[in-house]
């Protein structure tokens, strides 16, 4: 019995690994992309990258998280399925990161207040984040204003920000 059950899991696990790597139909071919961010020569953490097509495609999400060594390597969403890079041609760029403020309330202390109370707490947490020194200059983090740019050839693509340049 247990046997079955074994094999019955793995022929689900296959199926399922199967059906999550195929492209769905219209999906362009992506090629690795590699946004490195860098402020003071310090890589930036946690800052969220953004591509938007300058010949868009349509359905297409394309994004990526930086990590400790301030690297972002770009995924693309394409009708629901995450693929790894991005497809071929030009980019605009736009990087967000908030600053970090630690809450003075835990989630129970939050929890136990008035909608009232919770509202007046949030807004000064927001008054006392917006107050921080910021992360990333305004120019980068609107679609509308960034100057960056990255071009993804069939060899990939490789950016490197530096914010305090900006």
């Amino acid at each position: 019995m247990v046997r079955h059950s074994l094999k019955f899991t793995m022929i689900v696990m296959c199926v399922f690994c199967l059906s999550c790597s195929k492209r769905p139909d219209g999906m362009p071919k992506t090629y690795s992309c590699t946004i490195k961010v860098i402020k003071d020569s310090a890589p930036v953490e946690g800052a969220n990258i953004v591509v938007y097509a300058e010949k868009p495609f349509s359905d297409l999400v394309t994004s990526g998280i930086t990590d400790s060594s301030g690297n972002a390597k770009l995924v693309s969403l394409y009708k629901n399925v995450q693929v790894k890079g991005i497809p071929e041609g030009s980019y605009k760029m736009v990087v967000t990161k908030q600053p970090f403020l630690e809450h003075t309330k835990t989630p129970d202390e939050i929890v136990k207040m008035s909608p009232g109370e919770q509202m007046a707490y949030e807004r000064e947490f927001k008054k006392k984040r917006d107050a921080l020194p910021k992360i990333v200059p305004d120019a980068l983090t609107k679609r509308d204003t960034t100057p960056l740019k990255v071009e993804v050839t069939t060899q990939g693509g490789n950016l490197e920000v530096d914010l305090s340049k900006y």
